[in-house]
């Protein structure tokens, strides 16, 4: 009997927390727009990495004097 009896507890909690995962359609939109644009994102990302690299090493040849082969004002 209480097995029973937790069942009749246990579905209607488990219908109404499933129903509540329900996307309305914008919604749905909404997250289709985001999930393409993550990916837009990961692509650039991913695109300009060797870029930023690049960019970091003359950063860091140009700011840090102990770099060897770094811009010295002595001769």
């Amino acid at each position: 009997m209480g097995r029973n009896m937790r069942s009749t507890y246990v579905f209607p909690l488990l219908f109404f927390l499933l129903a509540g995962c329900e996307r309305s359609p914008l919604e749905k939109l909404v997250f289709e727009h985001a999930r393409e644009q993550a990916k837009i994102n990961a692509a650039n990302f991913e695109r300009n990495k060797e870029a930023r690299a690049r960019q970091q090493l003359a950063l860091r040849k140009k700011f840090d004097p102990d770099e060897p082969g770094a811009d010295s004002d002595s001769p």
